[in-house]
């Protein structure tokens, strides 16, 4: 990659990295994740390369930083206390997500997303999970120059993002960028998945392949933005959803101030090439799902869903393969509305064999 640009104000920024991975928990209500760890370790590496100072916990870390909720809270205050006003503090989450219901300021029951920690209980959320409202809240109160905040986890995203203006000059509106951004791997009403093929959640997976250069920003290859990577993530994933036939699942995002901060620029240092995990899955190709639970339902009606869901996967197949061939614009029109028809159904198959 070329550039032009020079960034020493990058260079100068103090970077900090905030990084929770969750593959096992306590409470045998959670389904064990099997990529979460590899996630963060991935991410601790490329953003140790870019110059961030990072805090990461997960399990099995070397000096038994586990992702409890009392470890997390105590790390997160630290790194909260240690970030600069000039500063930039990336923050990301792999794990389990869910929400539950509380008491609004009206007095009306309103849902709340939160984050499951490893000694997290199904009927603890109040008091033992870390409530994303709260999060947000508190990394705004560090008055940090921009805040990252990225997570990889079900019903925890936003209803809808702001992208940030393009930027005419990147420079420009990097140094005196200003705010807090959010990035989620899915919607509201989306799960999270995790693909076994890459050993990765495939939202972290793409986040990583965007910020190694991928989701270089148009002005200049080099410099990735907040806004060049959820661009980047968002057409990458619905690429492998509609390659894969698989869930929906949409990054959201959500910004609060100015300019397009800077994640990563690559000016003078050895990129890194992002490759699959090094562990070892006997359902290489398995899709997976950071959803809360499990649900159990009779066998005789998992098998018949199982058979629904065979024959619009096959259906589906065929319908891509004919896209793939000479279309006019109506019959390639039809082609595409049958497409997502038979991946709404898919999911909502997939929802009910959860």
């Amino acid at each position: 990659m070329t550039g032009s640009g020079d960034y020493g104000f990058y260079q100068r920024q103090q970077r900090w990295a905030f990084l929770v991975g969750v593959n096992r928990y306590d409470d045998a209500n959670f389904k064990p994740l099997q990529f979460c760890v590899n996630d963060v370790k991935r991410l601790e590496e490329m953003l140790t390369r870019l110059g961030y100072r990072v805090t990461c916990l997960y399990d099995g870390h070397p000096e038994g930083k586990r992702p409890t909720i009392e470890a997390v809270e105590d790390a997160l205050t630290v790194f909260c206390q240690t970030v600069g006003r000039d500063d930039l503090a990336f923050v990301h989450f792999a794990c389990h997500g869910d929400t539950y219901e509380k008491p609004g300021a009206d007095g009306k029951r309103e849902k709340q997303p939160v984050l499951v920690m490893q000694n997290t209980y199904k009927n603890s959320y109040a008091r033992r999970s870390l409530h994303v409202a709260d999060l947000e809240a508190q990394l705004r109160s560090i008055g940090a120059k921009d805040v990252f905040l990225s997570l990889d986890a079900c019903h925890v995203g936003v209803e809808i993002g702001r992208d940030a203006s393009d930027p005419e000059f990147i420079q420009y509106l990097c140094q005196d960028s200003k705010g807090f951004t959010m990035l989620a791997g899915s919607t509201a009403q989306q799960q999270a998945q995790e693909w076994g093929a890459v050993q990765h959640g495939i939202y972290t997976y793409y986040l990583l392949k965007g910020l190694s250069g991928e989701a270089g920003h148009a002005k200049d290859k080099q410099v990735v933005t907040a806004s060049s990577l959820q661009n980047y993530v968002f057409v990458e994933l619905k690429a492998w959803r509609l390659q894969h036939g698989f869930l929906p699942q949409e990054p959201t995002r959500k910004t609060e101030g100015t300019g397009d901060p800077m994640l990563a620029c690559w000016q003078g240092v050895e990129p890194i090439e992002v490759s699959v995990g090094n562990q070892v899955s006997s359902q290489s190709d398995r899709i997976g799902t950071r959803n809360q639970t499990n649900e159990s339902i009779s066998s005789t009606r998992r098998k018949f869903y199982e058979q629904q869901l065979d024959e619009k996967r096959k259906d589906l197949a065929r319908v891509q393969r004919d896209l793939a061939g000479d279309n006019t614009q109506e019959e390639e029109r039809r082609l595409n509305n049958r497409a997502e028809q038979l991946l709404d159904d898919i999911e909502e198959l997939e929802q009910k064999l959860i």
